[in-house]
């Protein structure tokens, strides 16, 4: 089998991040313009910052599109953890995936995160937390975790 990457990326955090992208830019835009007008120091300061924020903006978004998983031949991947975050086909017995979508008004948002449940041959069981995602991914990482343990 092919390498395969499911990104899993919450909707509400794309939303934020696209939305702290475009308010970057269109600020810095506007200090261009001010800048153009009137050169004073405080004006050049602003830019300067500005344009740190623009480099934290595409960071953000860079580091936000790289959260996924990574499967391979032999071993998958879980990108957004960084340690502990391969596991090889061949050591894990069942797989499992939990999502908790019930209607509450008392849950938090982190109690909505998704689950990858991973029951492995040694004993022990490994949980990985994935985030928000959607109900969608969650079914397709599970069916592609299925299909590559199975084989």
């Amino acid at each position: 089998m092919n390498d395969k990457f499911i990104r899993t990326v919450p909707p509400l955090s794309l939303g934020i991040i696209f939305a702290f992208d475009v308010i970057s830019v269109a600020v810095t835009v506007a200090a261009c313009v001010n800048l153009s007008r009137n050169i004073h120091f405080l004006s050049v300061a602003f830019l300067v910052i500005m344009a740190v924020d623009i480099i934290a903006a595409v960071g953000a978004t860079r580091n936000l599109l790289q959260n996924g998983v990574l499967f391979g031949e032999e071993k998958m991947e879980f990108t957004n953890l960084d340690d502990n975050n391969e596991f090889f086909y061949a050591d894990i017995e069942k797989a499992e995936v939990f999502r908790d979508s019930r209607a509450s008004l008392k849950k938090t948002y982190t109690q909505r995160y998704s689950n990858v449940i991973l029951h492995l041959k040694d004993g022990t069981v490994a949980t990985v937390e994935l985030g928000a995602t959607t109900k969608k991914k969650i079914v397709e990482i599970e069916k592609e975790i299925r299909q590559r343990i199975t084989k």
